[in-house]
Parts: structure tokens; C-alpha cells; sequence
């Protein structure tokens, strides 16, 4: 859907903000929440091998941006030996419905 599109290329955005490789993400489509009258899209990501600093700027700047963008789920495999994280994350837009 287009709200599915427009989160894509919102998170393409914030990635390449902050020098980050756009991620593999795999769009939930827009489901009803509520009353009926919100619409969630969603998008699943993965962020391979990121220095934690990257991860806490992309995901702050993520959140801080226009209309209601929230990270739901965000789960980190730690990478010791390399000092960077890989994360899995879920992040929602939520918009009013169209009559």
C-alpha cells in the first residue's frame, strides 16, 4: 500500500542519515487498530553488524521524525569480538483512517 511505501522510503532515509546501509525490510502491510478508525503499517528489519551508537541514532532519529513512528519490538544479538550488534526490529507508522 502506499503507506507501506511511504514507511520504506521514510526508514531508507533515516538510514542513509546517518551513513548506514539501507536494511533488508520486509513490509507488513496496513492492518485496522482500535476502533477501526487508525491504520498501522508496519516493517520488519534487520541492521547486520552496526556499531551500537549507529543503532541508538537511527532508531532515536526514527522515532523523533513526522507524524506517529514508533520502534514495537527491537531484539539485539551483541557481536563481542567486533563491538557492533545486530539488530531485528519492528517499526510501525500509524495514520488516521481514510473515509
Amino acid at each position: 500500500s502506499q503507506s507501506d511505501v511511504r514507511l520504506l522510503t521514510y526508514l531508507t532515509e533515516k538510514s542513509s542519515d546517518i551513513g548506514l546501509d539501507t536494511p533488508p525490510m520486509n513490509p507488513k502491510g496496513a492492518v485496522a487498530v482500535g476502533d477501526g478508525r487508525i491504520m498501522k503499517s508496519s516493517v520488519e528489519l534487520t541492521l547486520t553488524d552496526v556499531p551500537l551508537r549507529k543503532l541508538v541514532d537511527f532508531l532515536s532519529n526514527v522515532e523523533r521524525g513526522p507524524g506517529v513512528v514508533k520502534v514495537e519490538h527491537l531484539s539485539i544479538e551483541p557481536r563481542v569480538l567486533e563491538k557492533t550488534v545486530t539488530a531485528r526490529a519492528t517499526i510501525a507508522a500509524y495514520h488516521l483512517k481514510k473515509e
